[in-house]
């Protein structure tokens, strides 16, 4: 490879863009702009929780009003009703009946009142970290 002529490109908001883009379809059927907001709030909660980790241990300081437990319980409170908007607006539209949101809600949407999940359960499904997310994190990997 010759130095002279080489050429360096950073892609990997774009990389991560497309990632996002493509989980977002997938996962919730929705737009781009509903997903990537999902996934600003996870990178932040990310950058909090990796401060965390770096930091001593005190046990209970999680139940400190600190600014940045402050600010993670914000950005989880956010999320939470994202994700809610984004059911609510999946069982209103029925996007996609193959997402991964619509086969975690067609529990919730049965006849059978037995079977049939809460909404609350369901939002649960999506929380973060959890079932969905997790994909979101896994966007990241091949790109860093």
């Amino acid at each position: 490879m010759c130095v002279e002529n080489s050429l360096e490109l950073d892609v990997y908001k774009e990389f991560n863009n497309l990632s996002a883009y493509v989980i977002s379809r997938t996962a919730f059927s929705s737009n781009f702009e509903e997903g990537k907001r999902v996934f600003e709030l996870q990178d932040q909660l990310v950058r909090i929780a990796s401060e965390a980790i770096r930091s001593v241990y005190i046990p209970g300081f999680k139940y400190l009003p600190t600014k940045k437990n402050r600010l993670s319980w914000n950005l989880q409170r956010e999320s939470k009703e994202m994700i809610t908007k984004i059911i609510e607006k999946n069982n209103k539209t029925k996007e996609n009946p193959k997402a991964l949101l619509s086969l975690l809600i067609s529990p919730y949407k049965t006849g059978n009142i037995e079977k049939r999940l809460s909404l609350d359960t369901t939002r649960k499904g999506c929380k973060l970290p959890q079932k969905i997310p997790t994909n979101f994190f896994c966007r990241k990997i091949p790109t860093e």
